[in-house]
């Protein structure tokens, strides 16, 4: 979990400089060179948003598992490890 921590401070970091891109670019003279520059930012914004909504995804383990609801599988497994050791008990016994 201190990875996705330090990757969310790393994003936020990342947005901070974009901000200071846009101001910088407000600042320049000619209107074509803030356009292109203000283009450039918002373009690293959408990346840096499809990145957070990637480590939400890796956040919440439903969307890691297709939906599955893992504690039914494993109490699944389990259900089907105890079955089998029963019927081997039975084979052995016979």
């Amino acid at each position: 979990m201190n990875k996705l921590i330090e990757l969310e401070d790393t994003l936020g970091e990342a947005s901070s400089f974009v901000q200071a891109i846009h101001l910088a670019a407000a600042g320049l003279g000619d209107m074509r060179d803030t356009n292109a520059i203000q283009v450039v930012a918002e373009q690293i914004t959408v990346r840096l948003e499809k990145a957070r909504s990637i480590v939400d995804n890796l956040s919440d383990p439903s969307e890691n598992t297709g939906g599955i609801d893992l504690y039914a599988l494993k109490k699944a497994v389990n259900a089907e490890i105890i079955r089998r050791a029963a019927l081997k008990t039975g084979e052995d016994q016979q």
